[in-house]
């Protein structure tokens, strides 16, 4: 299970990287988790409400394109997905948002396309 927060910080630390911050080290599974997940949520989230930073056009998963863009894609997927892992994981519901679902599936079959196509 650590893993996969570490696997999920991480991703969100490389998207912040395409801004042009420092390239992230490897997240530590057995380190302070909670605390990295709260650094690198509140970093997306500053970085979306700047609208410079949001707009900012950056090399993404699929070419060039607005770092809002790729961070509605690839992090909302990615966290999404990861958020039934967890919660089927614990027990807990682990029902989802259907609007919510079907973004994710349009990116996802999106990108697998485009990676057998590419």
């Amino acid at each position: 299970m650590r893993q996969l927060v570490a696997h999920v910080i991480s991703t969100q630390q490389r998207v912040l990287a395409t801004l042009g911050g420092p390239k992230p080290g490897r997240v530590d599974e057995n380190g302070e988790l909670t605390e990295l997940w709260h650094s690198a949520s509140g970093s997306m989230s500053a970085a979306l409400e700047d609208t410079a930073q949001a707009t900012q056009i950056i090399r993404g998963l699929l070419g060039e394109q607005p770092f809002e863009e790729l961070v509605g894609q690839l992090i909302c997927a990615d966290t999404l997905v990861h958020t039934w892992e967890f919660s089927r994981t614990l027990g807990m519901d682990h029902s989802l948002d259907p609007d919510a679902m079907r973004a994710c599936m349009e990116f996802l079959n999106f990108v697998g396309e485009t990676v057998s196509v590419g």
